[in-house]
């Protein structure tokens, strides 16, 4: 196969040692993430690998002198495409917001100006973004096939600016359709505090949600009556009438008030479960106390009696909270293995486009 001859792409030698490697014997990977500063030659270097992919010199690629090179520099072949972040003014989005004619004519003028110039760096009037409508033009053309140089190359440029529906298409572009990427994804919580009458805890539910409605276990350690938990900022209460023995569990859940299994509705007052808010707020239990009232002696000294800090109950709640900062990604196993597109890869695109602060999770689902 052709050598690869680097034009454009300025320094970076080892990089260029690598790629021209695996071009010549061709070992090239079916896709490549470049990452580094602004103006290191990232958009350089992919621009002239695509290049020499669709060249049709037979001694060195790209030789910028074929009818492939030249239809690539004025960003008319038809197997070759950019997607990059551009900034949209009112006259290139329709009421409906689909890129209008002259969108589609400013994007193409913004491609074109960036082949010509691969180092210069951009600059935006408004917040740059990569419209969904252009990541599915690229998902067409992926899906259709090459139409003349018998392979189709895409270069993604400035894929951190993409929204989750752009990033949803592009991962299509790389596995099929059988993927779902989730905003928020839900999350089951726990908490857990042990405490004796008047013992008191702040917490809030760590979700985008106001207030989360938890199922509630109060496990009696020792014998207590009349047990009630409060939400004290925000007013909201819940108590039970009667005596709870050791071992005995009172679970709230789905508007239920279950006793050892046994339903207990009518010993609970008020029925409306307090709740977790997003808001950190303090909480309380109390209980009746009925404790003996002991004796000093100046020999004996009887610690059942008189101990003091000793936890009477256990607290549980459960929720489901929806995570802040967080998408979620789930790609069909079978998909991913007929795209021959390891999860780690795909782990590592998403984690190079996210903003700053977001977790990204990604699972395979199926079987």
């Amino acid at each position: 196969m052709a050598q690869i001859k680097w034009k454009q792409f300025a320094g970076q030698e080892r990089i260029k040692d690598v790629l021209g490697a695996a071009y010549e014997h061709n070992t090239l990977g079916h896709a490549y993430l470049f990452c580094g500063e602004a103006g290191t030659g990232k958009f350089a270097a992919a621009l002239e690998l695509g290049m020499a992919l669709l060249c049709k010199s037979e001694h060195v690629h790209p030789c910028y002198e074929c009818e492939a090179c030249r239809k690539v520099l004025h960003y008319t072949h038809p197997d070759f495409h950019v997607i990059m972040p551009v900034s949209l003014q009112k006259e290139h989005k329709s009421d409906s917001s689909k890129l209008t004619d002259e969108g589609w004519k400013y994007i193409s003028g913004a491609i074109g100006a960036r082949i010509a110039n691969p180092y210069f760096p951009r600059e935006f009037s408004t917040l740059p973004s990569i419209p969904v409508e252009w990541m599915r033009e690229l998902n067409h053309a992926v899906l259709r096939g090459a139409l003349e140089g018998g392979k189709n190359v895409a270069i993604l440029d400035g894929v951190d600016t993409m929204n989750k529906e752009s990033a949803n298409s592009m991962l299509k572009t790389l596995i099929g359709d059988d993927i779902s990427v989730v905003e928020n994804p839900p999350t089951e919580s726990y908490f857990e505090v042990r405490v004796m009458s008047g013992d008191s805890w702040s917490f809030g539910n760590n979700s985008v949600e106001e207030a989360s409605i938890p199922e509630i276990i109060i496990e009696a350690e020792d014998v207590i009556e009349n047990p009630q938990i409060l939400n004290e900022d925000f007013e909201q209460a819940l108590g039970y009438n009667g005596v709870l023995n050791k071992g005995d569990k009172l679970v709230i859940k789905d508007g239920k008030f279950l006793l050892n299994g046994e339903d207990v509705s009518e010993r609970v007052s008020p029925k409306v479960l307090p709740k977790i808010h997003r808001r950190v707020s303090s909480w309380k239990y109390v209980e009746l106390i009925r404790e003996k009232i002991g004796v000093f002696d100046s020999t004996t000294f009887d610690e059942s009696i008189f101990a003091v800090n000793v936890p009477k109950a256990k607290i549980s709640m459960k929720w489901v909270r929806y995570q802040p900062a967080t998408f979620s990604v789930k790609l069909n196993r079978d998909s991913l293995n007929r795209s021959k597109v390891p999860k780690e890869y795909v782990e590592e695109v998403l984690n190079s486009i996210k903003a700053a602060g977001v977790k990204v999770i990604v699972e395979e689902v199926g079987e």
